[in-house]
């Protein structure tokens, strides 16, 4: 959310009018910026990055519990 969040209002405030200078040549290198979906790549990094890191708290909680126990 938060990768997708900063995508869209940097959209929205070019929308808006605001000139966000070399930011929107970040915006544009991404793909489907053309069509104002340039969000979904960084939505789609942000899911694995969460996915990757709720694995590994896994672990950690379940290394805890197992060390409780011994």
């Amino acid at each position: 959310v938060l990768f997708t969040g900063v995508f869209a209002l940097m959209g929205g405030l070019t929308t808006f009018g605001l000139d966000l200078g070399s930011l929107e040549s970040v915006r544009a290198i991404l793909p489907f910026y053309s069509v104002g979906l340039e969000w979904i790549v960084p939505a789609i990094a942000g899911a694995v990055i969460g996915i990757l890191l709720s694995g590994f708290d896994r672990k950690v909680e379940t290394a805890k519990a197992v060390e409780i126990k011994g």
